[in-house]
């Protein structure tokens, strides 16, 4: 896929993230995002004992995994806002972005060995 074709996917992904309302997200029967094909979905979709097990959770927190979304699905679209150039990103992010500190490289880069000893 082309970068003039990914673009303006990138920006619907970006404004259904802004627009969804969280608790659509919480459904595991259809694509909460719009332009999520049902056929992908479908072809995609978890087996039904984790679907199931993921909507009972879904259901007895929903408050609080509604909140918890409400607090992310911004953040998500600003990262991807960033990540695509697709548009200006506002201060508050790019300030977050530069007071990051990353410490954890060595324990990166020892994902996946197994210590015998």
């Amino acid at each position: 896929m082309t970068h003039s074709k990914i673009i303006p996917t990138f920006q619907e992904l970006y404004n259904e993230l802004l627009k969804t309302d969280p608790v659509v997200l919480l459904s595991v029967n259809e694509p909460a995002l719009k332009f999520v094909f049902s056929e992908c979905f479908e072809l995609t979709r978890y087996a039904q004992y984790v679907c199931g097990a993921t909507s009972n959770i879904a259901s007895c927190c929903q408050t609080q995994v509604t909140k918890l979304l409400q607090m992310i699905l911004p953040k998500l679209a600003a990262g991807l806002q960033k990540q695509n150039s697709f548009e200006e990103c506002d201060e508050s992010f790019e300030k977050s972005f530069a007071n990051m500190l990353v410490r954890n490289l060595v324990a990166e880069c020892s994902v996946g060995f197994v210590n015998y000893e």
